[in-house]
């Protein structure tokens, strides 16, 4: 069990699926039409506002608010359309990266790992910390698994049924979705999972990267709408428990979209 998230994790496989969702870029661009094109974009938009940092991120993560019980089965199946891997293991790596943010145990920090390595592990791997374990020397990276205080959290939040069921089938779920969208249509298959895969996923690799370009969180106005609102940074690192990254001071201009989906479905 000590390595339970870089086994359970099939790296070759999620590695594998976002490859293909890359090559999918070719029947995208020499057969997509503008309004698959739009509604893709709208369709990724949807899942990274309402699934990933909604769900993944501020709910299941970092607990910033209460939400309906539908709402753990929802969000962990939209996500399903952008691989993103189980949310137990998603949300293990990332609280990781904020207890040690910017500092040699960070799983993705592009000033100590460099920004392209992070950026790329990032899209194809989610930034998994069992990723740079297999890749880099063990004197440069020894984090094998999560801490102790961490598995504890990790074991107690799997005991609820609906988060094991999807940890368990994440990649047969996924691999059902791209199956099901190929056999409709191909093209469905393309701006259905693989365009949202990989919009996320480089939204993603905005955040690990970009945000902490210089060794510290950053809040950066102008990529708050594209990442759903994780463009304040900084704001979300002072105070990772508020279900919005907006200060009460913020501008009018300011806004935390994720935090007005959020405010709609709260308990």
């Amino acid at each position: 069990m000590k390595n339970f998230y870089i086994k359970s994790l099939r790296i070759s496989y999620f590695f594998l699926i976002n490859i293909i969702a890359h090559l999918a870029l070719i029947p995208a661009i020499l057969y997509g039409e503008l309004w698959m094109w739009i509604l893709s974009l709208v369709w990724s938009y949807w899942i990274n506002v309402t699934a990933h940092v909604a769900g993944y991120h501020r709910y299941y993560c970092h607990k910033s608010f209460k939400a309906p019980r539908w709402y753990d089965y929802y969000y962990q199946f939209i996500a399903l359309f952008t691989n993103p891997g189980p949310v137990g293991l998603w949300s293990g790596i990332h609280r990781l990266h904020h207890k040690y943010s910017d500092t040699k145990a960070d799983p993705h920090s592009p000033k100590l790992m460099g920004f392209w390595y992070v950026w790329f592990g990032t899209v194809f791997f989610q930034g998994e910390v069992g990723l740079f374990k297999r890749l880099l020397p063990s004197k440069q990276y020894k984090m094998l698994s999560l801490p102790r205080d961490e598995l504890k959290v990790w074991f107690k939040e799997m005991k609820d049924p609906t988060t094991k069921w999807f940890y368990d089938n994440h990649l047969l779920l996924v691999g059902i979705i791209m199956g099901a969208l190929l056999l409709i249509h191909p093209l469905l298959f393309v701006f259905g999972f693989c365009i949202p895969t990989l919009s996320t996923h480089y939204a993603s690799a905005v955040v690990n990267t970009y945000t902490h370009r210089t060794g510290e969180s950053l809040n950066e106005d102008w990529l708050a709408f594209y990442l759903a609102g994780d463009g304040y940074h900084l704001n979300h690192h002072e105070d990772p428990t508020n279900y919005t990254t907006l200060p009460e001071s913020h501008k009018w201009w300011q806004f935390d979209i994720t935090g007005l989906f959020i405010k709609l479905i709260k308990i």
